[in-house]
């Protein structure tokens, strides 16, 4: 391998490692908190595929930052109704305590056709434009049951590349660990994404909250064709459509929106949480190999290099 690869080897080999690490999961955990002071919500990406209790001043004022967000867009709903009911899976939580995730029920249920439309006026649930606490808690949870829910959770647990090169030298040391944990590494020589491939959401009229469970995949580009055949048979599982999958996860939201009964004094909380890490490759898989190899070939490939220079050039 040349220089090029091995670093990228070096990346890869590190980042499956750490997911394996005991305190991992726990290191993810106290980063969403600490990213929760200070978070600023994200609009959802209609492309996409598909508890930590903290209640400080700080992490209130995140959660009340996620409700005025939602407040002030009114066409979430559709967004919810229309698009995300279709390709994921919901259930609705009765205020009597029925539950039902038939989805044209849920339809029903909030007046709503196939396409998210509704026949009331733009001012159903409260005024958008206006006061956050007129919107009625309801509203909220429907236009805040989509993905747009997890984007802030994502951003938390994004970290540099880069970053995993001082995961092995801090070891989990809390003395020395000034280091950004990521389950997602963001930047040009691995070029990691993650896809929501399955999303369950659970609007619950009763406590007045939606939970949000989300499975990720996540995977680097794979253009290698050159794998030895003894392999093929236990690749299929993990390479599919040029890419590489290196590990799945199981994250969750959890959000109530507070203002119940138009009282101002309840304040809305936000809880997030990765629940499970699972990776498919060890620490010198030759799978981890070849994906070094490819993704530093593409770096190479005059096709990909002036947007790989690019991107290096605003890390």
């Amino acid at each position: 391998m040349n220089p090029s690869q091995r670093r990228t080897f070096q990346m890869l080999s590190g980042y499956v490692s750490t997911l394996e690490h005991p305190e991992f999961i726990a290191r993810l955990h106290r980063q969403l908190r600490f990213h929760q002071t200070r978070s600023t919500p994200r609009p959802p990406n209609a492309n996409d595929r598909v508890p930590i209790p903290c209640r400080t001043t700080a992490a209130i004022a995140s959660a009340r930052e996620l409700r005025n967000y939602f407040a002030a867009r009114p066409g979430l709903r559709k967004y919810t109704l229309g698009v995300e009911l279709t390709r994921m899976d919901y259930e609705l939580i009765l205020p009597n305590g029925r539950r039902t995730d038939d989805k044209d029920v849920i339809r029903s249920y909030f007046g709503v056709g196939e396409d998210g439309s509704s026949s009331y006026s733009s001012s159903e649930g409260g005024d958008a434009d206006g006061d956050p606490h007129a919107v009625t808690p309801e509203e909220l949870l429907i236009r805040s049951a989509n993905q747009s829910l997890m984007a802030d959770a994502l951003v938390a647990l994004t970290a540099s590349e880069e970053d995993v090169l001082l995961w092995e030298r801090d070891k989990f040391d809390s003395e020395r660990d000034a280091t950004r944990w990521g389950l997602i590494l963001s930047g040009p020589m691995l070029c990691m994404t993650s896809v929501a491939e399955t999303c369950r959401f659970q609007v619950d009229l009763q406590t007045e909250s939606v939970e949000a469970v989300c499975n990720l995949a996540i995977g680097v580009p794979y253009h290698l064709g050159d794998a030895s055949d003894e392999h093929r048979s236990d690749d299929a599982k993990v390479i599919d459509d040029g890419r590489l999958l290196l590990a799945r996860a199981n994250v969750s939201v959890r959000f109530r929106p507070g203002g119940t009964g138009g009282n101002e004094n309840d304040e809305p909380a936000v809880q997030y949480a990765v629940r499970s890490i699972a990776p498919y490759h060890s620490p010198d898989s030759h799978l981890l190999r070849n994906a070094a190899i490819s993704l530093a070939r593409d770096r190479e490939d005059p096709f990909f290099r002036d947007d790989y220079e690019a991107a290096t050039r605003n890390e």
